[in-house]
């Protein structure tokens, strides 16, 4: 009777660790394939109107834009960003409930909502940066 409890309560955590993962991923991305966040902060740095994009794509991949204004219907423009000779690896994906690797840079998610994150690097803790979700999908 005892080892049936345990594991009924070890199913009922690892049920609650997969659900609490994906209930994450589906705000990052959605139900669709992926979605835009607008970066809007990094550090004490605030952008009033985003500069750059990212993809948070369903299969983990991962891509990094800017925006082009244009100057006569001011529309804007995705362009993918070009990091010149650094390359770094355009995927993203969960550690566990609270880590994000992004570009192989590992996160800490402060906050996680349908319309904004907010991510800390591990390795330089001063660097948080914020996204919201872009109205421009």
């Amino acid at each position: 009777m005892k080892n049936r409890f345990s594991i009924f309560i070890f199913n009922i955590i690892i049920l609650c660790f997969f659900s609490c993962k994906s209930e994450n991923e589906k705000k990052l991305i959605g139900y669709s394939n992926g979605k835009y966040w607008d970066l809007i902060k990094i550090k004490d740095y605030k952008y009033y109107k985003p500069k750059y994009s990212a993809y948070f794509g369903k299969n983990g991949n991962y891509l990094y834009y800017f925006f082009n204004v244009g100057d006569s219907n001011n529309t804007k423009e995705r362009i993918k960003y070009d990091f010149g000779d650094v390359i770094y690896p355009e995927k993203w994906f969960f550690e566990n409930d609270s880590i994000v690797s992004i570009q192989g840079f590992r996160y800490r998610i402060l906050k996680l909502t349908n319309t904004h994150f907010e991510i800390q690097n591990l390795e330089v803790p001063d660097d948080i940066v914020e996204y919201k979700l872009s109205s421009e999908q």
